[in-house]
């Protein structure tokens, strides 16, 4: 067996090899769009991907998604440990274990001080062995809009098996993520307003945005813009898709310039009102004014659906930042979810 570094000519076997050991379904749509997009055209830089070969063949992929945090006033390039698979014919060898290590002394030598994801609770287990750490469980709270409708279709699909389509392009008034994003100028004189973070949180950016929520070949972005004085003053982005028959909508990040709770309250009802979502989920930061509004008007989510974040440290990180305290942390959903 032999670790290679990736290529462009790898993205077919590679997806392929991925449907194959993980199959296909409505929900995840594995292809070379989406490969290239989220790994060639990240502006953060292209990932670090390694690959197990035998004999030529294409057994196992292992993928650090790069990632730039803002600690401070420091700038952390980190990478999230994305994609891995391993086929079928050649599990329960060490492979995910011998990629993942490589990948980690890589990942150093380019440069990359730490490492953080979400995996689930398969995966897991084998992060903790290979050295991450568990930084903290990230709740999310969910705020139901259609308890009548929410009722009956669960109701049908629990004790009946039918599951009835979500009319989500009927129902969704919100224009699409990229209408929104051609106001560069707009969106980056608010980028310019957000307040100084003393927290570990995504730098955001026009392209960054734009790459994140605007491009997505198969994701249905969605956001709302909330403009006073002809200005524009809070951007919220926002995923649909349907969930057990029901249009659900994730709001994956609230931007509101320098956060002020009154113009972050109106941004919300904005949302609200617009959505046509049965049920909206959401992470309720420790900090910042979205995460305080959001507690108010919202259920936690049984404890299962919160997200375990994890970490491992690989480079110098910046003095008085505790990477593993959870307070330390303001993440959203769309630094965690649909990647």
């Amino acid at each position: 067996m032999e670790l290679v570094e990736y290529a462009a000519a790898d993205s077919t076997d590679i997806v392929g090899l991925m449907n194959l050991a993980l199959g296909r379904t409505a929900e995840v749509q594995r292809d070379v769009a989406y490969w290239n997009w989220k790994h060639e055209r990240n502006p953060c830089g292209q990932s670090l991907v390694l690959l197990a070969k035998v004999a030529g063949q294409l057994v196992g992929m292992r993928s650090f998604l790069r990632w730039n945090l803002r600690v401070h006033d420091q700038i952390l390039p980190v990478a999230k440990p994305v994609d891995t698979v391993t086929h079928p014919e050649f599990q329960r060898r060490g492979i995910f274990r011998m990629l993942t290590q490589e990948a980690c002394q890589r990942a150093a030598a380019a440069g990359v001080c730490f490492l953080f994801n979400t995996p689930n609770q398969n995966s897991r287990p084998g992060y903790l062995q290979l050295g991450w750490r568990e930084v903290g469980r990230l709740p999310v709270r969910v705020c139901p809009r259609r308890p009548l409708v929410i009722s009956t279709r669960l109701l049908r699909s629990w004790f009946g098996g039918q599951r009835p389509a979500a009319r989500l392009s009927c129902k969704c008034t919100l224009p699409s993520a990229a209408e929104v994003l051609a106001d560069r100028a707009g969106i980056e004189t608010l980028l310019a307003a957000l307040p100084v973070e003393t927290y570990a949180t995504t730098v955001r950016s026009y392209p960054w945005l734009r790459w994140r929520y605007g491009e997505h070949p198969h994701a249905d972005y969605r956001a709302v813009a909330f403009r006073e004085g002809g200005e524009l003053a809070g951007l919220a982005f926002c995923r649909m898709r349907e969930r057990r028959g029901l249009a659900e909508a994730i709001v994956d990040d609230v931007l509101v310039r320098e956060d002020r709770e009154q113009t972050m309250a109106a941004l919300i009802q904005q949302l609200l009102r617009a959505i046509g979502a049965d049920y909206i989920v959401a992470h309720a930061g420790r900090h910042g004014a979205f995460g305080h509004l959001w507690r108010r008007c919202t259920w936690p989510a049984p404890r299962r659906t919160s997200l375990s974040l994890l970490g491992r440290v690989i480079g110098p990180l910046p003095a008085g930042w505790d990477a593993f305290d959870q307070t330390q942390w303001n993440l959203c959903l769309g630094d965690l979810e649909g990647l």
